[in-house]
C-alpha cells in the first residue's frame, strides 16, 4: 500500500529545494554561481536532494505496487511509465535526471 505520508514528505523536500533555488539564485548568472564555490555547492546539493526525493518516491511506488524491480535508478522511472503511473514522456525526463544525479555525486 502506498503511504501518502512518505510521498508528501518527499514532495516537501522537493518543494523546499525548488523554492530555495528559485529565490536564492534568481538574480545570479550561471557564471556567478560557477565562480562562487559556496553557491555552486549549495545548488549542487539542492539538485541532488530533489533527485533523491524523486527516486525515493519511485522506489516506494514500485515496492507498494509490486512492480518489476529496476536495477538502476533511471530505470525506476521507466517502470512507472510502463505501468502508466506517469506518462512515458515524463518517465524519460526523470530517467535522464536520475542519470544526471551520478554527475552530482560521483
Amino acid at each position: 500500500m502506498i503511504d501518502k505520508d512518505i510521498i508528501e514528505a518527499k514532495f516537501d523536500i522537493i518543494e523546499r529545494n525548488l523554492k530555495f533555488i528559485e529565490e536564492y539564485y534568481k538574480e545570479k548568472s550561471a557564471k556567478e554561481i560557477e565562480r562562487d564555490y559556496r553557491d555552486y555547492q549549495a545548488l549542487k546539493f539542492s539538485l541532488f536532494e530533489i533527485v533523491e526525493a524523486c527516486i525515493d518516491i519511485a522506489n516506494h511506488i514500485i515496492s507498494a505496487k509490486r512492480f518489476e524491480r529496476a536495477e538502476e535508478y533511471s530505470k525506476m522511472f521507466l517502470v512507472l511509465g510502463k505501468n502508466n503511473v506517469i506518462s512515458k514522456e515524463l518517465a524519460e525526463k526523470l530517467a535522464k535526471m536520475a542519470r544526471f544525479r551520478n554527475f552530482l555525486n560521483p
